[in-house]
């Protein structure tokens, strides 16, 4: 990557003088938006200070990138990590100059930010878990890296109508929500031989849509071919007109179902023809020797590696500061094969953990885990940050686990909540057991917060499906009425699948108060 990161560093000057421009009010916010989007930077919304996401290849984050991104966060003061719903890392609060030195030190550690926002393909997503898990048809990891590869060496030579999001899956939980994404590779065996199932022109958001499932298996070394002819699809067949209409989604809508998938495959047989895409993956070899201990933990997943374990950490809201961040990284640094997968919730997995490791790494960071109940609620950044932001979605977030935690009961009968801060689905509360979208409306006569209540949302191969709005609640009363519902669950002694089956108009009137 070399020669890709000597031409990233060149463009940085060009990017800082429209940085300095939009500061002075040269520039207008959406236009600064237009340019700072593709290097993976947004202002906040006061207008002085910056975001930068660094975009973490599928969520793997080696040792030494993590002692990197500690460094960076310690050198320039910043007040807040935020750690993505799709396996990024994010600053915020930066000065335009702070924003482009991460910008350039992070290339030495290969954490890129170009292409990390903006009309980019963005981040390949992956089960976090992949190659790890005991139940999976094959390790997709090499397939997702090779696709990063892919995007990365053309990462500033593209003209897309809009992003483009990619996820790869090892699992039926579609760790990586690749049944709802733009293009979504799902591992299978076929006479014993690794496929990819397909689905295409899915993406949540505004008019949100379940990813069409593809009949025709693809052969998991042709991998690339159909990243590019996804690629060529959404470039010639996309809208450039309108911006709200401008995903892969309503292209499908546009075409029908099957003349999208026929229309892909068309330029997928173009790609082949052109070739140069072909690919065998390197598996990786996992050689570390484990220990195996009897333990029974929330946060701890044993691995198909024998003796092998996986820890799972959640900081509330998906936000930690670097000091924190810096004690998981001096904790792991002498541990063998150690490192980060990010997940798509917020948290991250520390893997190849051998039995006395993982408990030690419980015992240092049990306390600082929030993985209980409501606790495992995401939120997006939100206002007063985020210039789309409608409400405080993380302020929200807090105020329902001290609602919880001050009744004494934070409540295992629901499932993770997801709270995006406006129609925009930066939380995915589309698939969510329980969705909340940031709005405002008027109530006697007064403009107040309220957010729109989804329910029933799955994200599984095979069962995904898109949570159903179900009514709404004013902010200040989000708490109660959780609280309230999750005491409704528990006195029925059922799940909350079970209850919402059969009690949806007690929950409507419940919310009608």
């Amino acid at each position: 990557m070399r020669n890709l990161r000597q031409i990233l560093l060149e463009e940085i000057p060009e990017f800082k003088a429209k940085g300095e421009a939009f500061l002075k009010g040269e520039l207008g916010k959406m236009d600064f938006k237009k340019v700072s989007g593709g290097f993976g930077v947004y202002a906040h919304r006061d207008g002085k200070h910056f975001m930068i996401r660094l975009r973490i290849l599928s969520g793997v984050l080696g040792k030494e990138q993590l002692v990197a991104i500690c460094n960076l966060a310690e050198r320039y003061a910043v007040p807040m990590i935020h750690l993505t719903t799709r396996q990024a890392i994010q600053f915020h609060e930066l000065s335009l100059d702070n924003v482009c030195k991460v910008m350039e030190e992070g290339l030495e550690y290969n954490l890129y930010t170009r292409g990390a926002g903006g009309n980019y393909p963005r981040n390949v997503a992956m089960s976090p878990l992949a190659g790890l898990m005991k139940e999976e048809a094959f390790d997709v990891v090499p397939y997702a890296m090779a696709a990063n590869g892919y995007f990365l060496k053309r990462i500033n030579t593209y003209h897309l109508p809009r992003k483009l999001k990619v996820s790869f899956t090892s699992d039926k939980a579609d760790g990586s929500q690749a049944t709802v994404q733009d293009m979504g590779f799902v591992a299978t065996l076929k006479d014993n031989k690794p496929y990819f199932k397909l689905y295409l022109g899915g993406g949540l958001g505004r008019n949100p849509r379940k990813g069409i499932p593809v009949d025709r298996l693809l052969p998991a070394e042709e991998a690339l071919y159909a990243l590019e002819a996804m690629v060529q699809l959404f470039t010639h067949e996309g809208d450039y007109e309108h911006h709200h209409k401008a995903r892969v989604r309503y292209i499908a809508d546009r075409m029908g179902d099957e003349a999208f998938v026929n229309c892909f495959w068309k330029y997928f047989e173009a790609a082949k023809v052109k070739g140069g895409l072909d690919f065998s993956p390197e598996m990786p070899k996992y050689t570390k020797v484990g220990k195996r201990v009897e333990i029974n933990h929330i946060a701890i997943t044993s691995q198909k590696q024998e003796g092998l374990y996986s820890y799972y950490f959640h900081p509330l809201g998906g936000q930690l500061d670097y000091r924190l961040l810096r004690k998981i990284s001096n904790l792991i640094e002498p541990m063998t094969d150690v490192h980060v997968r990010l997940s798509m919730g917020e948290g991250f997995y520390l893997v190849h953990l051998n039995g006395e490791e993982v408990q030690q790494v419980a015992e240092a960071l049990d306390a600082d885990n929030y993985l209980l109940g409501v606790e495992q609620t995401r939120s997006c950044i939100g206002v007063p940050i985020c210039q789309m932001g409608i409400l405080e979605s993380q302020k929200a977030l807090r105020a329902i686990v001290d609602y919880f935690k001050a009744k004494g009961n934070i409540k295992e009968s629901l499932p993770p909540i997801y709270i995006s801060g406006c129609p925009n689905s930066c939380g995915v509360h589309q698939i969510a057991g329980i969705g909340l979208v940031g709005n405002k409306k008027k109530i006697d006569g007064v403009l107040t917060g309220i957010y729109d209540v989804y329910m029933k949302g799955k994200c599984t191969v095979g069962e995904t499906h898109l949570g159903e709005l179900i009514g709404e609640v004013q902010e200040d009363q989000l708490p109660a009425f959780l609280y309230d519902l999750a005491s409704k669950i528990e006195a029925a002694h059922q799940s909350f699948d079970q209850y919402m089956e059969a009690n949806k108009e007690e929950v409507e009137q419940l919310l009608s108060k």
